[in-house]
């Protein structure tokens, strides 16, 4: 069994809850596409000017990210 405390959408409250299988939580962002761009922008940019680490970071984050933003919009 799994415990977990869920938030409610509407009034924010955490209610305890309890899985037998693993619940995958899909967290919410208030980003949109157009986010996603802009940081994909800033992480050519960053290649660019040889800051690599912050490249490969920025593309994981915008790679995360935009699969939250694209289930927020299948909603």
């Amino acid at each position: 069994m799994q415990h977990m405390n869920i938030k409610c959408c509407h009034c924010g409250d955490y209610t305890p809850f309890i899985a037998e299988e693993n619940v995958e939580v899909i967290p919410q962002v208030n980003l949109t596409r157009t986010d996603m761009d802009n940081l994909g922008d800033i992480a050519e940019a960053l290649a660019e000017c040889g800051c690599f680490g912050a490249f490969d970071f920025l593309c994981r984050v915008q790679s995360e990210v935009t699969k939250i933003v694209e289930y927020q919009e299948e909603r």
